[in-house]
């Protein structure tokens, strides 16, 4: 396992939602043409994404006969053929043909949808639940943009592959700001106490914990975050690797309706898998990616943990561990994590500390404490403050004011664009705007890398740029 020195996200600026209105919510019989591409697991997100960028619908692509399905297959011979032998370490769902030639994949998918198989049948009906949901990474307002900025990319030349997320309960909750927290299955009372009350307190302040719904740790954390409801917006999500036709572990079947009814249950598998181990480390990938930070309790050396850990470096997101003690076998890895770089955590003030954008706007104690705080608004309950809207003012002084708050919680260090939405209290297609605007009033400058770093003055608010007059106030 290499270093915990969290890296820059590959592409922390995704597109302006703002300028692409949200397409009508694709029907049952579309939803089950694009999702039995992906029987076809290792290639399957890649054909999608070519289909669905040259034809209104998959249902139009089945129904454009067998043409259409030959310049699929010679695309995917041409352009992905040489890749599948790299890929690997991706395993099919079912058996599919070698890209060999282009007339071998053609023939496979002449009959992709031409039949029902058990997971479609199976699909179907769970498609008709009201809180059921599938979000697609591509066109869905609702898929998490931290999900879909941490998938890797094939480059710009080739179509995007469209992946998909399985949603039971509320479907916008997975992209609200979350935080992990992980560890291991054999916990002592004390670790699934801590991880508890972690969880307890984050939700109670409108973080979302996301967890694994493993035994130990996991179903702590998600039970501390259950326990807050009522005191708080955030709640939790758990990330399940398998289909959401199984239980695992069975003996969490209360658990997880209880997440569904409060948070939400999510998975990226189809149903009908079998359970495999490299499953799991796709589910860990989800975790580390949906949070803005990870927090590692009573971790093995060889614990999944740490390879949610190190996913979450490799993503940017902020790494942190608990200690324990030096002989008990299971904070080994939280220790090794420490001695590469992880945060050593003891309260929750040690992570705020590290990451300030994710505190709440208001006082810790403030009743009605939400999740403008930390990203998409939400309405206000009665007798309830709203945070600050700075694009909903016109007064200069106040916007500037706003900003000049946002930016002393994020400090002096580069951040992106997801860290300033949290802090100005906005949706990510908000902050995009807003951070245009604070580059044109010359309050932050626009690094290579995508990143923002603040400047060290910001103009008045009388002194706007139209003037062509630069004098600075400090903060």
């Amino acid at each position: 396992m290499t270093s915990i020195q969290p890296t820059v996200p590959s592409s922390p600026h995704a597109r302006d939602p703002s300028h692409c209105p949200a397409p009508p919510r694709p029907g049952p019989e579309e939803q089950l043409a694009r999702l039995a591409f992906l029987q076809w697991e290792t290639l399957g997100p890649h054909a999608l994404g070519w289909v669905m960028q040259h034809f209104e619908s998959a249902l139009a692509w089945c129904d454009a006969g067998r043409d259409a399905r030959l310049e699929l297959a010679r695309w995917l011979h041409l352009e992905l053929g040489e890749q599948q032998g790299l890929r690997g370490r991706h395993k099919r769902i079912y058996s599919s043909p070698p890209l060999a030639t282009p007339g071998a994949t053609g023939q496979f998918l002449a009959t992709l949808h031409l039949h029902t198989s058990p997971a479609q049948r199976w699909l179907r009906r769970w498609l008709e639940h009201a809180h059921h949901h599938v979000l697609w990474s591509e066109n869905d307002p609702d898929y998490p943009l931290l999900l879909r900025d941490a998938e890797e990319s094939f480059g710009a030349s080739q179509p995007r592959p469209w992946r998909v997320l399985f949603v039971e309960g509320e479907r916008t909750l997975p992209a609200r700001p979350c935080v992990a927290i992980v560890g291991g299955r054999s916990c002592s009372d004390r670790g699934a106490e801590i991880a508890h009350d972690f969880a307890e307190a984050f939700a109670t302040h409108g973080l979302s914990i996301v967890s694994g719904m493993a035994e130990g740790i996991d179903a702590a954390a998600h039970r501390g975050a259950l326990r807050s409801a009522g005191r708080g917006t955030g709640t939790t999500v758990a990330v399940m690797a398998t289909g959401m036709d199984r239980n695992y572990p069975s003996q969490h079947t209360a658990l997880r309706e209880a997440i569904a009814q409060q948070g939400a249950v999510v998975s990226r598998m189809l149903p009908g898998l079998r359970m495999e181990k490299f499953r799991f480390l796709q589910r860990n990938r989800i975790i580390a990616a949906l949070a803005q930070a990870v927090l590692v309790v009573q971790a093995r050396l060889r614990s999944g943990a740490l390879s949610t850990a190190q996913a979450a470096a490799d993503f940017g997101r902020g790494v942190f561990a608990v200690p324990g003690s030096i002989d008990d076998p299971r904070c080994k890895g939280c220790h090794q994590l420490i001695r590469q770089g992880a945060t050593l955590v003891e309260r929750i003030e040690d992570i705020y500390a590290d990451m300030p954008w994710l505190m709440p706007l208001r006082n810790k104690g403030t009743a009605g404490t939400g999740p403008e705080g930390f990203g998409p608004p939400g309405k206000d309950s009665p007798g309830q403050e709203r945070a600050p809207h700075c694009a909903q003012s016109d007064d200069s002084e106040a916007a500037m004011a706003s900003w000049s708050a946002a930016l002393a919680r994020l400090g002096h260090d580069p951040f992106a664009i997801h860290q300033l939405a949290s802090c100005l209290g906005k949706r990510y297609d908000e902050a995009l705007v807003e951070a245009l605007r604070m580059e044109l009033f010359g309050a932050i400058a626009r690094l290579p890398d995508g990143r923002y770093e603040r400047l060290e003055r910001l103009p008045e608010a009388d002194d706007a740029p139209r003037r062509g007059d630069h004098r600075d106030r400090p903060f």
